[in-house]
């Protein structure tokens, strides 16, 4: 659809080392959505509008020679209302980022939510994003935010959740859940090692992860592995 209208962009100023922020599977997908219905969710509440006034997406350009992702909010409105406008503003957008923190700490990241294995109507979900449900996880838009805002991927959240799967996957399919260094959860199999890791973390590509550049975690975990575990394949499951 092209149609003319205001929008803002926004994404990470510098690209962190050992992620790959490119939305090209689910896992990177789902995480700049959830982090697009999060800012639309408090810039509606900041402005007092209803949701179906800003829609939501994301752009991938070329840009001094690589490539950016950006997540955008764009007036429903064509020729624009001004919304998106006024939130891209420079004494506006950190309010807004300010909010989006404000909103993940004081309620996604307390009970009940926190026990959330995603999204539900009372955090990201709504009736006009609905065909996005299945794509939608609050701690994934909280990752974006945290690295938009200069702070570093926390892993460290993730690791009863990434435990408790490893877990679930051996049990439906093959293997044992073990952990290795870094804090990382892994499923042994008879063949192979499965790393499991972050849909931001490399590598994200095939399995080659000697020319990537790799989160201390994972440098880590696959020096492990590869002690431990001489005579298995190392693969990375998101």
């Amino acid at each position: 659809m092209v149609k003319k209208t205001d929008a803002f962009l926004i994404g990470p100023r510098d690209h962190p080392d050992g992620l790959n922020l490119l939305p090209y599977d689910p896992g990177k997908k789902g995480s700049w959505y959830s982090f697009g219905f999060l800012l639309r969710k408090v810039a509606c509440q900041y402005l007092d509008i209803d949701v179906e006034e800003l829609n939501v997406g994301y752009s991938v350009r070329q840009v001094d020679g690589g490539m950016r992702v950006e997540a955008f909010l764009s007036d429903q409105l064509e020729n624009g209302a001004g919304y998106a406008s006024h939130l891209g503003k420079a004494n506006v957008l950190p309010i807004l980022l300010n909010h989006a923190d404000n909103y993940v700490n004081v309620q996604l990241a307390q009970s009940p939510h926190d026990q959330c294995d995603s999204s539900c109507y009372e955090c990201l979900r709504d009736y006009y994003n609905s065909m996005f449900h299945n794509l939608l996880d609050w701690r994934l838009g909280r990752d974006v935010l945290d690295i938009i805002r200069g702070r570093a991927l926390n892993t460290v959240w993730w690791g009863s959740l990434e435990a408790s799967l490893a877990k679930s996957f051996t049990e439906d399919f093959e293997g044992s859940p073990i952990s290795i260094a870094g804090g990382v959860s892994a499923i042994l199999t008879k063949a192979k090692i499965l790393i499991v890791r972050h849909p931001f973390e490399e590598p994200t590509n095939g399995h080659d992860y000697t020319s990537c550049h790799l989160t201390e975690r994972l440098l880590e975990a696959i020096v492990d592995a590869e002690h431990q575990f001489r005579d298995h394949q190392i693969r990375f499951v998101s």
